[in-house]
């Protein structure tokens, strides 16, 4: 079993820290009942960085192939995974819950910022 990592995210966000890493898909207990094949892995990298106004945010790249079983005809469906998102982070005490106006812009994702994340 491999090692789970965690972050303070608004630190690891504002001193611009990054990590990056390798997660076996046989450690993925929630896919695995829809994976043809559990060998291989998932790369990925995150970057905490500031943006443009000031916020926090979380840029995580997520890289891999899954070997998945198709429902409809029962053969292995290979699922090339290459997923870069942005996440912008909501402390509760300064920034409080996004807008309504935040939430209804699809540009922007949020994460409320947590200390074991």
């Amino acid at each position: 079993m491999q090692q789970q990592i965690t972050i303070d995210s608004m630190p690891f966000a504002s001193e611009g820290r990054f990590l990056a890493g390798k997660v076996s898909l046989g450690c993925m207990e929630r896919l695995s009942d829809l994976l043809e094949h559990l060998d291989g892995e998932i790369k990925y990298e995150l970057t905490g960085m500031t943006g443009g106004e000031g916020e926090s945010v979380l840029r995580l790249w997520v890289h891999g192939s899954l070997s998945l079983l198709c429902q409809r005809c029962l053969r292995t469906l290979d699922f090339s995974l290459d997923v870069k998102q942005s996440f912008e982070l909501r402390d509760k005490v300064d920034d409080g819950s996004p807008t309504q106006d935040d939430l209804e812009d699809d540009s922007r994702d949020f994460l409320p910022a947590s200390r074991s994340m």
